[in-house]
């Protein structure tokens, strides 16, 4: 399988194939970060669905806290999952009354506890936050919050791969678009450092609950940078085609 995958790999036309692939996928995922980021600055504007889960609205639904569950364990899992039994349905297809939603580390979350009667509110179809008996309001990780630093993280990380193939694809059709050019050498460069960058956004936006732009720009730079710097260092440089005699 890995050798047939290199090989497949030292042919023009697939790397441009699975360049294009790949950089349609880092803009789907930029899409995606940046409509949270339009949600994010429009929840002050949501108001309430004249019909239940209808579109760019809220909807509320009361229910019962009825288990915690821990998929790696308390010491490896920081996002519990909880089982809520709802009032009045979801908008699924499935005929089930059980919620699950996780919370990310946040302020007033050990006092969801199991027994509780609670609000959850929608957006749309997602259960973005619920609100506890004192008022308190817990953000779940389909908030608007906690999907766009993630979305950008992972279009950047897809993107330097991505960037990299194509080019190397097209500096390597000269013998053909489907020969074989084992020179053309697809492998790490510096494009590449776009995944660092998105790897250490994504790492940095995990981190934080509730992530400040300022700050995860800021670990992004600084991280980043030195994963870059040290990357930029080692990796071999490309010859500028020039021999020397």
């Amino acid at each position: 399988m890995g050798d047939a995958l290199r090989r497949a790999l030292d042919r023009p036309v697939l790397l441009v194939l699975f360049g294009t692939l790949g950089l349609l996928i880092a803009m789907a995922a930029t899409g995606w970060g940046v409509w949270s980021l339009v949600q994010v600055a429009s929840l002050g504007d949501l108001r309430p669905c004249d019909h239940d889960f209808s579109g760019r609205c809220l909807t509320e639904r009361d229910a019962l806290v009825e288990e915690q569950s821990w998929s790696g364990g308390r010491r490896m899992d920081t996002t519990p999952t909880w089982r809520l039994a709802i009032d009045g349905g979801l908008p699924s297809a499935e005929d089930t009354d059980r919620l699950y939603m996780e919370f990310r580390p946040q302020d007033d979350l050990g006092d969801l506890t199991q027994g509780i009667r609670v609000t959850v509110v929608f957006i749309d179809r997602d259960a973005a936050w619920l609100r506890l008996p004192s008022g308190a309001t817990l953000e779940s990780v389909e908030h608007p919050r906690y999907t766009w630093a993630p979305s950008f993280g992972v279009a950047l990380m897809i993107a330097g791969p991505s960037l990299s193939a194509i080019l190397t694809g097209v500096r390597g059709r000269r013998g053909g678009w489907a020969a074989r050019t084992p020179s053309a050498g697809y492998g790490p460069d510096r494009w590449w450092l776009l995944s660092v960058v998105g790897l250490a956004g994504f790492v940095v936006q995990l981190a934080f609950p509730r992530p400040p732009a300022r700050l995860v720009i800021l670990g992004v730079l600084l991280l980043g940078g030195l994963i870059a710097l040290g990357l930029w260092l080692v990796l071999p440089r490309r010859s500028s085609g020039r021999h020397a005699r």
